[in-house]
């Protein structure tokens, strides 16, 4: 009937309608999502993966760039640090230090809280390229830390110098430009400062009359010398930095933020005393004479039999030490002094992946657990799900903890290690480990414990090796902050005058 007919047209226009207004299905919603968070997962990969392909210690870098690339690069960044520097120097008032015009701060009272020594020797250049004869790495350590001690009041009052430890000062180019600049102390010459003569522990013999036929043996009495002359200005803590070390912009707030943070621990005298058993309440363990005596007999070697160990010199030290200890025990030595041994400012970022070391590789599980652990909330956001299959959830956990894993290995960990940069906060304070010396900060009372372990050492030793020998038998901790607030520059090594691996060094 036309009146039927009418009635199915407005019903069919009316559906038709309806039709055309009806939002997408929950399922349409769902496959958009996905595709927008699938795009948005993967520029985010693709931008970290373009960000660090050319960042040292990345599993892209040597698969886009050589050997000879990264080696110039790194030549041509130390020479714009080097030109930097000397400009640096030129702009500021040329000073005349004459020897011994620089008093040392008054004794005992810990007026200085910081003696930054830099310990430098000439270096011959790398003996494999042309482009390295001059590397003037202590233009560079100096001119930063010089800038850094003077614009941070934290370094108000602290005392920077060369410690120039070449058998012929004056061959020391480098060194012997800086004396217009920087206080300055030789080995074999002249000093800023009116120091007292210093002596090599045990043996006695002055530093300046003593020869090495080992280059070991002298790179360690050279750290000593110059540990002992920043002690001699009385600072509360001694900063030794090799020459080849270069402080990051952050350096001062995060090493003040760090020592704060040691000086909040629980503080114990520590020669002879155990840190670890120390409480509130506690009676300090006392070192007998016979625990002195069979630690020097166990620590003695044939070669130095006829004269560390000759029965004068032993009896002498032993008798030394055990009125040091004595001292400790009278409160000499009282609870303000930090319970540590050192606190390591570098440590060389090869070893800082994650295939070193059974705590780097949780850090590794850590961040794939966390990757693991945003898939399954993405899917979550997506599907607006809450209740899902754990097979589901498995799968996505699984998937998202492979792609991180993946992305971290690709970035590297040094590189995941700068987003600790951004806060000082975000630094981590941990238990040191054996190696390098790049830079160290010594409380000033643990130094002429520690310069008698070196001398007590045997031929052939290294000093960072020597190092944590010291803190074990003192019991006393050892830290190292994390990420580097130093650099390693020292391309060229200073004892075998070879050139390393370029990798370490390539960074602006």
């Amino acid at each position: 009937a036309p009146w039927s007919r009418n009635c199915l047209s407005r019903e069919a226009v009316h559906v038709i309608g309806q039709s055309r207004m009806t939002p997408p299905k929950a399922g349409q919603r769902q496959n958009t999502a996905r595709v927008t968070v699938l795009m948005t997962g993967m520029a985010v990969c693709l931008l970290l993966i373009f960000y660090t392909a050319n960042r040292p210690f990345s599993a892209l870098q040597p698969l886009l760039h050589s050997t000879e690339t990264l080696f110039q690069q790194a030549v041509d960044l130390n020479h714009q640090r080097t030109e930097d520097a000397r400009r640096y120097f030129q702009s500021l008032p040329r000073q005349s230090s004459p020897s011994g015009s620089l008093e040392a701060p008054a004794t005992s009272t810990n007026a200085t809280k910081f003696a930054i020594a830099i310990v430098t020797v000439s270096r011959k250049g790398s003996s494999q390229s042309e482009a390295l004869k001059d590397v003037s790495y202590v233009l560079q350590s100096t001119a930063a830390l010089d800038k850094l001690t003077r614009d941070n009041e934290m370094f108000h009052g602290s005392v920077l110098f060369v410690c120039n430890v070449d058998y012929d000062p004056r061959s020391h180019e480098d060194a012997d430009f800086l004396k217009g600049y920087v206080p300055y102390v030789e080995r074999y010459g002249m000093s800023s400062f009116s120091l007292p003569a210093l002596r090599i522990p045990v043996v006695g013999h002055l530093y300046n009359e003593t020869r090495h036929a080992d280059v070991i043996d002298k790179e360690r009495a050279d750290y000593m010398f110059c540990v002992q002359a920043a002690a001699s200005l009385n600072p509360q803590y001694v900063i030794v930095v090799e020459d080849d070390a270069l402080p990051t912009d952050n350096f001062a707030p995060v090493l003040e933020h760090n020592l704060r943070k040691l000086d909040r621990k629980k503080k114990c005298t520590p020669r002879g005393y155990s840190i670890s058993s120390c409480s509130d309440h506690s009676e300090p363990v006392a070192w007998s004479s016979s625990n002195l005596v069979s630690f020097f007999e166990s620590s003695s070697s044939s070669e130095q039999s006829e004269t560390i160990n000759a029965p004068g010199n032993k009896g002498r030290d032993v008798l030394q030490l055990l009125d040091t200890f004595s001292a400790s025990r009278n409160g000499s030595h009282d609870e303000n002094n930090p319970s540590f041994a050192y606190l390591k400012l570098s440590w060389p970022s090869t070893w800082q992946g994650f295939t070193y070391g059974f705590e780097r590789q949780v850090d590794l599980f850590c961040l794939s657990a966390f990757g693991g652990s945003m898939g399954v909330l993405m899917h979550v956001l997506v599907t607006l799900r809450i209740y899902t299959s754990s097979k589901a959830l498995w799968g996505r956990f699984i998937v998202g903890s492979f792609l991180v894993f993946l992305l971290c290995v690709l970035i590297g960990r040094q590189n995941i290690n700068q987003l600790r940069t951004f806060s000082k906060h975000l630094y981590r304070l941990q238990a040191s480990p054996d190696c390098c010396t790049q830079a160290m900060v010594f409380p000033s009372h643990v130094v002429p414990s520690l310069v008698t372990w070196l001398a007590h050492t045997p031929p052939g030793s290294p000093v960072d090796l020597a190092m944590p020998g010291f803190a074990r038998y003192y019991d006393l901790a050892t830290y190292y902050i994390e990420p580097n607030i130093f650099r390693h520059i020292g391309i060229v090594s200073s004892l075998s005058g070879h050139s390393r691996p370029p990798e370490e060094y390539v960074f602006s």
